[in-house]
């Protein structure tokens, strides 16, 4: 990953960004190669002490070529976004307006009746300040080649009890089209302990809608900070890869439409600053369900817990994550349950000379073994160093 940014002396500033990912995967009957990358450039231009525009072109890939017994497969998805965006201060307030538009492609083996589609996309939304009241207000419609077009906003309120205490409320609409990875992703099988592993895509799925409600209240004080949020998610035609079982032994994968989901939950955070020290934390409760069956939504753990313990030592800093979840299920059915799993996750940083700093990073460095989907082992350790400069 590369990321570079340059601002001029007239407050204009450009930037890149680039990404990307190579491996291999194999499996019983075959292999895959696989490239994941992102690429972007950006460029903003402060037209007025008051008026900023940013125009952002960016690019993402995800490319497989498949080997196998069931013949080869290359699948390859493409992404370009446009994105322009105005911001304007007006006194203690912002108004920001733009468009974007982005162009999906695919290149497969396979003849699909629709190998590439666009989305045009104005938006709005205004964040203003009426002190001890706060208002946020969004609008955004989406005309989909696919899929048609969509009206989405969000609305959230701001109240300020006191120098400490926070009230918030807010409710906002989404519109998700389905992937060209959700409709064609390529059919694949695998054998894992005696069990027929099948994935594919769905090219039958709907678009899917949601609102979304959230209610919450923050304590913030020297040293240390609360935060309790209630929030709930009604969503319609749910997107979810989930698995069924159309023979014995036999396992498929596939995303589908669940009729009427319903997320709703709470969530309690908590941090402190001591001297050199930093600690945080968040117990998260989440009741994920099929309002069709009164199942638990597949894939989804009902309790989360974090923990992030951080320390600074002049020029280093070093810290910790413990991530905890319990079991979930794999299956909409909720008759294949996925164990619960703990994982540990080590970080430090060294400012080794002005401008310039390296972070080492160790995810799951215990080395846990666990699966987040049946018959998917998730990865284990794994060690990542990065090197910045940021000059000011």
């Amino acid at each position: 990953m590369a990321r570079l940014s340059h601002t001029f002396d007239d407050g204009s500033e450009v930037g890149v960004l680039a990404l990307r990912a190579r491996g291999n995967t194999e499996f019983d009957g075959g292999e895959t190669d696989f490239v994941q990358q992102v690429a972007g450039i950006y460029g903003e231009l402060p037209v007025t002490d008051r008026w900023r525009s940013r125009l952002t072109l960016s690019e993402s890939r995800d490319e497989q070529d498949s080997q196998r017994t069931l013949g080869n497969s290359t699948f390859d998805t493409r992404q370009r976004t446009a994105r322009w965006q105005n911001t304007l201060d007006v006194g203690p307030h912002e108004v920001i307006v733009g468009t974007e538009f982005t162009r999906d492609d695919i290149t497969t083996t396979e003849n699909y009746a629709e190998d590439s589609r666009d989305n045009t996309a104005v938006f709005a939304q205004g964040l203003l300040d009426f002190y001890p009241v706060s208002l946020q207000a969004g609008l955004r419609y989406d005309d989909n080649e696919a899929f048609g077009d969509e009206l989405t906003g969000n609305l959230a309120l701001g109240y300020a009890l006191d120098d400490w205490h926070r009230l918030r409320a807010s409710v906002a609409t989404a519109f998700r089209a389905p992937t060209f990875n959700d409709l064609y992703y390529p059919y694949s099988e695998s054998t894992f302990s005696g069990a027929t592993s099948i994935s594919e895509g769905n090219q039958d799925l709907e678009a899917e809608t949601s609102t979304s409600y959230e209610l919450g209240v923050r304590g913030d004080y020297q040293p240390f900070y609360w935060d309790l949020a209630l929030f709930q998610t009604d969503i319609d035609d749910l997107i979810d890869w989930a698995s069924d079982s159309p023979a014995p032994s036999v396992v498929r994968y596939r995303p589908t439409n669940v009729n009427d989901a319903r997320i709703r939950g709470a969530e309690l955070a908590a941090g402190a600053e001591l001297g050199d020290w930093t600690l945080q934390g968040a117990l998260t409760y989440l009741d994920p369900e099929d309002r069709d069956t009164g199942n638990d939504l597949a894939r989804r753990a009902t309790r989360s817990l974090r923990l992030d313990l951080d320390r600074e030592l002049g020029n280093w800093s070093m810290g910790g994550s413990w991530i905890v979840q319990n079991h979930r299920y794999n299956d909409a059915a909720n008759e294949q349950r996925l164990g619960g799993f703990g994982l540990l996750n080590l970080r430090a940083g060294w400012a080794f000379a002005p401008h310039w700093s390296t972070r080492l990073t160790v995810n799951n460095a215990l080395d846990k073994q666990y699966e987040t989907a049946r018959n998917y082992i998730n990865a284990g350790r794994a060690v990542f160093l990065s090197v910045d400069y940021g000059a000011l």
